[in-house]
């Protein structure tokens, strides 16, 4: 017997759309996910940033500390003018070409609290022969504190820092400069260099 096969069609099936409530989904994901690669990457550049201010910071120190350690180590006694050693501020005497003058200068390197800088003024042996008033400069901002202190004299070999020179006729043998710099973000950093004199004495307590 012969077989009858029916041909027909299979009805498709539909196919499912997406949903309106699936794209806000999705697009509630990808927002998410950009917001997390955002900030990542925010904080990523918020601390190099830091990292390169504080970088900056560290390099203006060491500039400064570098320069006066650099003259503090030629400076030269020389009577009636005085050595003065302060807690806030030094003063020296210095022979250098570095200003231009090719003779004897006086040094001073001074805090200045109201502007928070560190400021440089130097006379020639002239204009201070003569009473007249050398030149001033301001070195570097943001100095949150400076100050100095002078060896001293101790037992068993040691120095005693002390914030003031009192021998206005001898160049102490050790200065501490003391450095707190604060960069624009309020956060401070300490610095400190501690400077040996070849013609120095020792503070006698």
């Amino acid at each position: 017997m012969l077989k009858i096969v029916r041909i027909g069609f299979t009805p498709l099936k539909k196919k499912k759309g997406v949903t309106l409530v699936e794209i806000l989904m999705a697009l509630v994901l990808f927002s998410l996910i950009g917001i997390k690669i955002f900030s990542i990457f925010s904080q990523g550049v918020t601390l190099w940033k830091r990292e390169k201010e504080m970088y900056a910071l560290h390099q203006k120190s060491r500039l400064f500390l570098e320069l006066i350690a650099g003259e503090l180590r030629n400076t030269v006694s020389f009577q009636p003018l005085d050595f003065e050693g302060k807690k806030n501020s030094i003063s020296f005497l210095l022979f250098s070409n570095r200003y231009n003058t090719g003779n004897l200068c006086k040094i001073n390197y001074y805090f200045d609290s109201q502007e928070q800088c560190l400021r440089r003024s130097y006379q020639t042996f002239s204009e201070i022969h003569l009473g007249k008033k050398g030149k001033d400069e301001k070195l570097t901002a943001g100095v949150e504190d400076f100050n100095i202190s002078y060896a001293y004299s101790k037992e068993q070999d040691d120095f005693d820092w002390k914030d003031y020179w009192e021998s206005k006729k001898d160049l102490p043998i050790g200065i501490k400069i003391h450095l707190k710099l604060i960069n624009k973000y309020g956060k401070s950093e300490k610095y400190s260099k501690t400077i040996y004199m070849p013609i120095g004495k020792l503070g006698v307590l």
